[in-house]
């Protein structure tokens, strides 16, 4: 019994296992090298990345805000 190959769901290139292996996505598709980025195979997972990275940002940066400085 043979073991399905793995391709990029975009192009149809032939993967080998690493390949396979690291071009997996939150999407649950697999992608080569050049497709393996959610932006450039227009993962429908794109705009929730997006916003967990602005809320990550926004919980671990702290508010900066300068002193208002007294006029002579």
């Amino acid at each position: 019994m043979r073991k399905k190959k793995s391709i990029c769901n975009v192009c149809n290139k032939s993967l080998t296992v690493t390949a396979s292996i690291i071009g997996k996505c939150k999407c649950e598709n697999i992608y080569c090298g050049l497709h393996r980025h959610p932006e450039t195979h227009a993962c429908k997972c794109l705009e929730t990345f997006k916003e967990n990275g602005r809320k990550l940002l926004a919980k671990s940066l702290p508010l900066v805000v300068a002193d208002k400085l007294v006029k002579i």
